[in-house]
């Protein structure tokens, strides 16, 4: 599905490990590098955007004062 967008002129794609548990992320992981080998694109062609999940249990303050550290 990768190949198909790209060849059609997308270079965006979307992810976070929340999307089926991490394996939509590992199954984009091969894509990319299948796509590598076969000279579809070179990593430098595609963006990626994935996001992570810290969990309901962190704070926006307590996020900001890890990140300061």
């Amino acid at each position: 599905m990768m190949k198909l967008a790209f060849e059609n002129g997308v270079n965006f794609f979307d992810n976070a490990e929340e999307y089926g548990g991490g394996l939509a992320e590992k199954n984009m992981g091969y894509a990319i590098r299948k796509g590598v080998a076969e000279g579809t694109w070179s990593h430098k062609d595609l963006v990626i955007n994935t996001k992570i999940f810290f969990g309901a249990w962190i704070s926006r303050a307590r996020l900001a004062r890890t990140h300061k550290a």
